[in-house]
């Protein structure tokens, strides 16, 4: 009998081995520390403890690199700081006619203009296996996101380096905007069909094509353009985005006028429209510290991920509300 209970006790303290998408830190499988799983992703091991609540919900985990540790662990989604850290090896991106929606990094060369432009698919930061804020995002220390443009298919012969950090993304308001770079030193000793661009992997899907002639828009300043024309349309006093499962930035377009409006206001978040039944979660907004234009970033208590509507008590207040993962943010 106590042989018995010492294998049970054994086999509930055994640790687990966790595997995980490198690129997006999804948890793939799992097995005992002492056994394979035929997949190629990586893992790490966790104590039995540990990796049972994880387990239970898996959805709500990521792996990650914990800054306070050091260490690569499964880490709860809302809490976790994404580290990228490139291949050490060579990628070569892959050219094709039109780039279609899901490509993280997109890259587009004009040859009319001699310009490069890149673009970073919001879903990186929205996606539901790593919803993020950009900030959380982070490259590991001396690493960025490195473009090669080289003689093509020979690495060996690089006519231009482009290196960009996450940040340079980011436009004043806080949007993803489109990059653009000069490349007529290139294009005026080679065509665009005689180049290959390579990176060290970060992402996990590439794509680069050729276009004629260069329109600048909206986008490369970073604002939506169904967004602008609608806020420019309507008086909105306040602007809430949902920008990650768990925090929203509440931003003043216009002015209030506090002897008529409260200067707190309570809102609630619903995941169906006019069902106060259906609230996920609520915050207090403190209006006299909203400043005109400047996004303050408010964490609620509960995940707001899936409301999809706002209520509020003064109806005199005009709201506009953008979902998470939505095509405006």
């Amino acid at each position: 009998m106590n042989k018995l209970l010492k294998a049970v006790n054994e086999a509930l303290s055994a640790s687990i081995k966790i595997y995980y998408n490198k690129f997006s830190g999804e948890i793939v499988g799992s097995c005992p520390h002492d056994h394979e799983i035929d997949i190629d992703d990586p893992s790490v091991i966790v104590i039995r403890t540990v990796a049972d609540k994880i387990l239970e919900n898996t959805s709500q985990y990521v792996v990650a690199f914990d800054k306070d540790t050091n260490t690569i662990q499964p880490t709860k989604k809302s809490e976790v700081i994404k580290l990228l850290k490139p291949e050490s090896k060579l990628f070569e991106i892959k050219k094709v006619n039109d780039i279609i929606e899901n490509v993280d990094i997109a890259i587009t060369i004009y040859k009319d203009d001699s310009i490069l432009t890149l673009s970073l698919n919001p879903a990186i930061i929205n996606r539901t296996s790593m919803p993020l804020l950009m900030s959380q995002l982070q490259f590991e220390e001396g690493s960025a996101l490195n473009l090669f443009i080289t003689k093509k298919n020979n690495p060996n012969v690089m006519f231009k380096s482009i290196c960009v950090d996450l940040n340079d993304f980011l436009s004043e308001s806080k949007n993803i905007k489109i990059l653009k770079y000069d490349i007529s030193d290139i294009l005026q000793n080679t065509s665009v069909d005689g180049i290959s661009i390579y990176t060290r992997q970060v992402f996990e899907h590439y794509a680069w094509q050729i276009k004629d002639r260069f329109i600048p828009t909206h986008k490369i300043k970073g604002i939506s353009r169904s967004l602008l024309d609608e806020l420019e349309s309507e008086n909105y006093h306040l602007v809430i985005v949902a920008e990650a499962p768990n925090v929203i930035s509440v931003q003043l377009m216009n002015d209030i006028d506090y002897e008529k409006y409260p200067k707190t206001e309570f809102i609630a978040f619903l995941k169906e429209a006019k069902n106060l039944y259906s609230m996920s979660s609520s915050v207090n907004i403190e209006l006299t510290k909203l400043k005109k234009n400047i996004p303050i970033n408010i964490k609620t208590n509960s995940l707001i991920d899936e409301a999809k509507t706002l209520s509020w008590r003064n109806k005199n207040l005009n709201i506009k509300f953008i979902p998470y993962a939505s095509p405006y943010n």
